[in-house]
């Protein structure tokens, strides 16, 4: 049996929901850094191989569970409609990075590469996934939402300091 194939779908979608849900443990309301390095290996590791579809909707259930608590305070200020609409575009860059992710790691591992040559390769690719889908949702919509890096889930981390020789996205 190969590791490296997907995983079934009933064990997926709860790494997908767990892994948002501890993304959004690592950030300032709760402030556990830990947390944002566990979820975003809990969302990759649901992706990884999957289907496309499948991607897309485990993606979509991970930016849900990130997004909807991370900017509920929205709701005090701005009411359920504002809140549900941005959460809604933000989880639809989750649910296209769920997409890329689970295609692109699949189609890697259709070239039959040897092993020492696919897993970096795919997580190279993912990697470059995940820091363009946060580029992406800091410019759009209304001029982005940056909050929601995964580098600002480390700011109180050992990790902090490298964000001053390699920025956010090198630090994510």
């Amino acid at each position: 049996m190969n590791p490296l194939r997907s995983l079934r779908w009933w064990i997926a979608l709860p790494l997908a929901l767990c892994g948002g849900l501890a993304l959004d443990a690592a950030t300032p309301w709760l402030n556990w850094w830990p947390a944002g390095l566990v979820g975003a290996a809990l969302i990759i590791a649901a992706l990884w191989q999957q289907r496309s579809l499948a991607g897309l909707l485990l993606g979509a259930v991970a930016g849900a569970s990130f997004w909807a608590p991370h900017i509920s305070w929205l709701t005090l200020y701005l009411g359920p409609i504002p809140w549900l609409a941005l959460t809604a575009a933000m989880v639809s860059w989750f649910a296209l990075f769920g997409l890329l992710t689970a295609t692109t790691t699949r189609a890697l591992a259709l070239l039959r590469l040897r092993t020492v040559i696919l897993v970096p390769a795919q997580a190279a690719t993912v990697a470059g996934l995940w820091v363009l889908r946060e580029q992406l949702q800091s410019t759009v919509p209304y001029g982005g939402f940056a909050w929601g890096r995964l580098a600002h889930t480390q700011a109180d981390g050992p990790l902090a300091q490298s964000a001053s020789w390699l920025g956010f996205a090198g630090l994510t």
